[in-house]
């Protein structure tokens, strides 16, 4: 196997990782799969976050709102190298009711020491 293709393997295995520590809520172990100058698009006001801790300010106070959980349907990866994530998502409000289920698709850059760099919704 070539090296671009472990490289592709170890990339697909971060962003799994990065999916099951959303679900368990594991902001320390999320914000450490992240490049230091990360850019994180918040979804709900359509503005960049920008950096670990603000990223991760971001999804302690998203978890306060609302109950997520993402599974990745596919990982696909694009011919510049970025990852293309499609996942479903279900959102619950904290009294455990449904709020919504839909399918996602986000686009991944990484940076050069194999972290997330950057998070754009399509």
């Amino acid at each position: 196997m070539g090296s671009a293709m472990v490289n592709m393997e170890a990339r697909k295995a971060s962003l799994e990782a990065l999916s099951e520590a959303y679900n368990r809520r594991d902001v320390p172990a999320m914000v450490d799969a992240l490049d230091p100058q990360v850019e994180w698009m918040d979804m709900i006001e359509g503005v960049p976050i920008k950096g670990r801790g603000a990223v991760g300010a971001y999804w302690t106070e998203q978890f306060k709102l609302m109950d997520f959980e993402v599974t990745p349907l596919a990982i696909d990866t694009l011919s510049d190298g970025r990852m293309v994530v499609t996942a479903a998502q279900t959102m619950k409000r904290p009294d455990g009711a449904l709020w919504g289920s839909e399918k996602v698709t986000h686009v991944i850059t990484f940076g050069d020491d194999g972290l997330v760099l950057r998070m754009d919704p399509r």
